[in-house]
């Protein structure tokens, strides 16, 4: 069934009405699709079906698919390295998940709808980089936090006698990423770490950086007590981790720019009223 629609919706950005205000029609919508005594269900009630439900994302897949292919971008490899990792993750239960979208053929057509608008969204924060360096200052590094000057002693001493920072970490009873990872400024990190990272542009070990956390009881008492952060900067210059930044901006920046972008450049025009309705809430562009 879900191929069924897929078809049908191809059909609307084909084959509908000359301007936004009309309502499109599926070629030969009166065949009959499904047959019984109380009547016939056709082509454009299985349309009509498929349009007054909340499609806004099958939409998007199936421009997305379009604009990807003008933009000349292959998303093969990413379609399949996307299906072998569902075959990883479901298992035998695989062919029971593709058999919902009609089959592996048609597994495989969300999935590329889905890897298309990741691609052009990526290739957007890419265009707009230098953009979201200056507004959100991204930094690779280790952070740790502790209770006690005592146990910041320890940590303190034992990475500065040359262990492994991560390794240290992970003693006291941290789950650290040894290769670092990627902070902005936008980041739920104390005013005081984030005005240490700023202030200088160098890397490295910082020292105890003191802030205050306040905790209220259930009767109410406020209490403030320090919590010492220690920072390890590993690299401020993000070409060496753009994809890693990339991944953190798609937490902050909405792709409705970036789809706004593309539809916009690409000239996207809808012939149907309730598509144009639906695109053009949320997206700028449409026509």
């Amino acid at each position: 069934m879900k191929k069924v629609l897929l078809v049908l919706l191809a059909v609307l950005f084909l084959f509908g009405c000359s301007n936004a205000g009309g309502t499109a029609k599926v070629t030969d919508g009166e065949t009959a699709i499904i047959t019984s005594p109380d009547g016939n269900y056709t082509k454009q009630d299985l349309f009509d079906a498929f349009m007054n439900t909340d499609m806004s994302y099958t939409l998007l897949q199936h421009i997305c698919k379009q604009i990807a292919a003008k933009e000349g971008f292959d998303v093969e490899a990413s379609v399949e390295e996307t299906v072998e990792m569902y075959k990883s993750m479901y298992g035998e239960s695989f062919d029971l998940l593709t058999e919902s979208y009609g089959g592996l053929d048609g597994f495989k057509e969300y999935i590329r709808g889905s890897v298309s608008i990741t691609r052009l969204y990526d290739e957007y924060l890419k265009m707009n980089m230098e953009k979201y360096v200056e507004e959100y200052k991204p930094f690779k590094a280790q952070i740790v936090y502790f209770d006690t000057m005592e146990d910041v002693d320890k940590f303190l001493g034992t990475v500065n006698s040359g262990a492994d920072f991560a390794q240290t970490a992970t003693d006291m009873g941290y789950l650290l990423d040894a290769t670092g990872q990627v902070y902005t400024d936008k980041d739920s990190l104390p005013y005081e770490v984030k005005e240490y990272i700023n202030s200088s542009s160098e890397t490295g070990l910082s020292e105890p950086i003191v802030t205050v956390l306040s905790t209220t009881d259930a009767n109410g008492t406020a209490t403030e007590t320090n919590r010492y952060y220690i920072v390890n900067v590993l690299d401020r210059d993000y070409n060496n981790f753009e994809d890693e930044f990339i991944n953190s901006l798609r937490s902050y920046v909405d792709n409705a720019a970036a789809m706004s972008y593309y539809f916009e450049k690409h000239n996207l025009t809808v012939h149907d009223q309730r598509v144009y309705d639906l695109l053009s809430a949320t997206y700028e562009g449409v026509k």
